[in-house]
């Protein structure tokens, strides 16, 4: 029962019970328009939306933000008086660690994971401390985890891209409309990360040299890890582990 349920559980119970009503709630609806400003022969954009009818954002609120810009309703042909012109310098700044709701909106445009799936992989990544979680939920890495990301590019970029896992996530959906099988998905699947598997298991030394900006390694237990990890040509045992 969600009453019984507390902290992170109640709100993963939460999420997926939204998300299942949201499948099955009627459409939203908004408008959107264009509007266009000529200031002596310069054209200057700005878009604006209004949702008038919620439909299922009424259950997935975090969603409404994708449909709403609000800007001052104009006519057209309308013409304005410029009281003021503005000139600001600014450098760029990093952007923002992101919050586990802004996580999921990226994880939906990259076709990571599903609805149900989504909510698991971000506390994957919080009990495993390749991030931590602070009082506003947002996801500030930690060193484990920007150490495993850069020690994993330098040897394979393409593995930490969201295009890889989403290759794998449309091959399983091709599975469920019945345009590919499921043995032929897996065979290719297991065939991809084999790949990678050597190629890390072939650059094991530079993944631990990577990891020395972040963490003092034992070079003695280093080498060692290095010599256990070639002695093992084929990667089938562990495969084969994963799929028991």
């Amino acid at each position: 029962m969600p009453n019984e349920l507390t902290g992170e559980l109640n709100r993963f119970y939460e999420y997926v019970c939204r998300n299942f009503l949201a499948s099955i709630a009627p459409q939203a609806e908004y408008n959107s328009i264009t509007i266009q400003f000529d200031v002596n022969g310069i054209i200057f954009e700005e878009e604006s939306s209004q949702i008038t009818q919620e439909g299922f954002l009424s259950l997935i609120t975090w969603k409404r933000g994708n449909y709403v810009k609000d800007f001052p309703n104009v006519p057209k042909d309308g013409v304005y008086k410029i009281l003021s012109i503005n000139h600001d310098v600014r450098y760029t700044q990093p952007p923002e660690y992101v919050t586990e709701s802004e996580l999921i909106k990226l994880m939906e445009k990259n076709k990571i994971g599903t609805d149900a799936s989504m909510a698991v992989h971000i506390k994957n990544i919080c009990d495993r401390v390749y991030v931590k979680v602070d009082a506003s939920r947002k996801l500030i890495p930690t060193k484990l985890g920007v150490g495993l990301i850069e020690s994993l590019s330098t040897v394979d970029p393409e593995i930490v891209q969201p295009s890889t896992r989403a290759d794998i996530e449309g091959y399983v959906d091709m599975i469920s409309r019945g345009q590919k099988r499921y043995d032929e998905v897996l065979e290719y699947v297991l065939g991809l990360y084999k790949k990678k598997w050597f190629k890390m298991r072939d650059n094991f030394d530079k993944i631990i040299n990577a990891y020395k900006k972040f963490f003092d390694i034992d070079q003695g237990n280093f080498l060692k890890g290095v010599k256990d990890i070639r002695k093992n040509p084929n990667p089938n045992a562990v495969v084969a582990k994963k799929r028991e």
